[in-house]
C-alpha cells in the first residue's frame, strides 16, 4: 500500500483487497485528514469490514472518495444498496 498527502488530502492506493485489515489501516491513517481517496484500481474485491471502515470515516465528518473500483466492487456496492454512499471515480470520470 501506498500513500501520499497533500495538505488535508490523503490518497491511499491499495495493491490489495479492502478488507478489515486494509480499512484499519486507512482508518489510522485518515485521522488528521479531512478527505480520504482510496484508489481500488489494483483491488479484486471489497469485504463488509473494509467497507464499513470507509464508512465510519464519512461518519466522523470526512469526504471518502472511491477511485477505479472494480466491477466486483461496484456490484457489492450496488448489492448492499450503498452505491449513493461514496463518491465513485473511475479514470474515464476522474
Amino acid at each position: 500500500m501506498h500513500h501520499t498527502r497533500d495538505g488535508n488530502e490523503l490518497t491511499v492506493e491499495l495493491n490489495r483487497d479492502l478488507n478489515l485489515l486494509t480499512g484499519r489501516y486507512i482508518a489510522r491513517l485518515a485521522e488528521s485528514s479531512d478527505r480520504v481517496v482510496v484508489d481500488l484500481r489494483d483491488s479484486r474485491i471489497a469485504d463488509t469490514e473494509g467497507i464499513a471502515h470507509l464508512h465510519r470515516l464519512q461518519l466522523k465528518g470526512k469526504e471518502v472518495t472511491v477511485r477505479n473500483p472494480s466491477d466486483m466492487v461496484l456490484e457489492i456496492l450496488r448489492v448492499l444498496d450503498l452505491t449513493g454512499l461514496f463518491e465513485i471515480h473511475t479514470d474515464a470520470t476522474a
